[in-house]
């Protein structure tokens, strides 16, 4: 008995149907289950009743009727037409037992699981108040008619349908609570296994990711030290009197040192990708006028036609040092490797507003296509082949995942054969950030 009840409650109800759903459902199959049987009762009671009449045992059997459709209703899943028959139809099934039959303390009882069960239902605020809007209607003119006319048929119910509706009120509502903190209690214990299974998960993830990390980096560790005795052993060989007269030996181990340096130039970057998800969680004040000079120093000396200007000074903000410094160093490189321009120049203006913080850095160097504005922040693709511009198509995809780390975009403006502007935006907020005032002339770094 108690799975068939169980069956009942959960007609309609699958696996995906979700919560909200899964309640309503759940409070109106108790209803149906509550008011089934007992308006069955009903109908018979009066079908033997001297006293009663066929029009009475008719509208209790239409609501019989309306029951039915609404579980026909959630077996389709239309579960918005269920809703609305319960909402705007039944009522007036109430309202043409009142005005045929007289009041009486079963067709009041009715409306009151009506109203409950328009709040169990939940729908939207305007569609709630268009429904007890119709029931006060309903009332009302119910209450006019009594008063003015008497009722249509002349009818004695058995006095035991009066009680029955009170009961069956109180048992609706009991029912409703009850399978709503069940749902509430079934959902939540069923999120904290989830969240259990997730954590643990999670561990696992993590530490597959730290042996991935591990291994990474210990590979290209042992990656690097045959490339260094590649470039050292080359280089040596080439020094050799014997070799130096051999024009194509020279040739063969030029060979084998570019591509050893740029395999190792390249295993250098890959890890410098691998470590910017790697950021420390503790922040520290980074002044960036001291950070892009820095970097400007360091590449001046393999570069001496670099210049590179601040027309304003740079503030600073809390952030990872080692992350900033490889985010501007990829990009200041990007625009002295792709420049053939007798002076490199490159310069950084920045804004900061509503938490925003953007910089724009300008080089003079040969340009970039429109048409690749997604392609050049891919990783290994590049526009020009190493013999033209060296490079190992790293740089600015790393400098992408740096700034979709911070939540931010990088993006760029080019003209070919004029220079490239690129756009470094991120979220900063105001108490990480610390402004500092203009200087009284345009400032260059050289």
């Amino acid at each position: 008995m108690k799975t068939l009840i169980n069956k009942i409650i959960h007609f309609g109800i699958e696996d995906d149907t979700p919560l909200d759903e899964r309640i309503k459902l759940k409070g109106i199959n108790s209803i149906s289950l509550v008011l089934s049987p007992a308006l069955l009762l009903v109908v018979l009671l009066e079908m033997v009743n001297p006293n009663g009449s066929l029009a009475f045992v008719g509208v209790i059997g239409s609501y019989l009727a309306i029951i039915a459709v609404i579980l026909y209703l959630n077996i389709k899943h239309q579960f918005q037409g269920s809703y609305n028959l319960i909402l705007f139809v039944a009522p007036f099934g109430v309202f043409a037992e009142i005005i045929l039959f007289g009041n009486s303390m079963r067709a009041d009882t009715v409306f009151m699981i009506l109203f409950v069960a328009g709040i169990f239902i939940r729908p939207s605020t305007r569609t709630l108040i268009s429904a007890y809007t119709l029931y006060a209607i309903l009332l009302i003119t119910a209450q006019v008619y009594l008063y003015q006319n008497p009722s249509i048929i002349e009818s004695q119910p058995y006095v035991i349908t009066e009680y029955m509706a009170v009961i069956l009120t109180l048992l609706t509502i009991i029912l409703i609570m009850k399978n709503y903190e069940t749902e509430k209690s079934l959902e939540q214990q069923k999120m904290k296994t989830l969240l259990a299974e997730l954590a643990e998960k999670n561990k696992e993830l993590v530490k597959v990711n730290r042996d991935l990390e591990d291994f990474t980096f210990a590979t290209s560790h042992d990656l690097k030290t045959p490339i260094r005795l590649l470039v050292s052993f080359s280089d040596l060989l080439r020094r050799k009197k014997e070799l130096k007269e051999d024009k194509e030996t020279q040739e063969y181990l030029e060979f084998i040192n570019e591509n050893s340096r740029h395999m190792y130039q390249l295993i250098d970057n890959l890890l410098s990708y691998a470590r910017v998800k790697d950021q420390p969680p503790k922040k520290e004040w980074v002044d960036l006028q001291a950070l892009i000079e820095e970097i400007v120093e360091v590449l001046q000396r393999a570069v001496p036609a670099l210049e590179v200007e601040i027309p304003q000074k740079l503030p600073r903000i809390l952030s990872h040092y080692d992350t900033l410094r490889l985010l501007f160093h990829n990009l200041l490189e990007n625009g002295i490797k792709y420049n053939t321009s007798d002076i490199v120049q490159i310069g950084i203006v920045y804004k900061y507003e509503r938490g925003q913080i953007c910089f724009r850095v300008t080089d003079n160097g040969i340009g970039i296509d429109s048409t690749y504005n997604e392609y050049i922040f891919k990783m290994f693709k590049r526009l020009h082949n190493s013999s033209s511009f060296p490079g190992t198509g790293i740089g600015l995809s790393t400098c992408k995942r740096i700034l979709e780390g911070w939540n931010g975009q990088i993006s760029f403006e080019s003209h070919i054969g004029i220079g490239t502007t690129f756009i470094l935006e991120w979220p900063v907020k105001q108490k990480d950030y610390l402004p500092a005032s203009p200087p009284k002339v345009a400032q260059t770094t050289r």
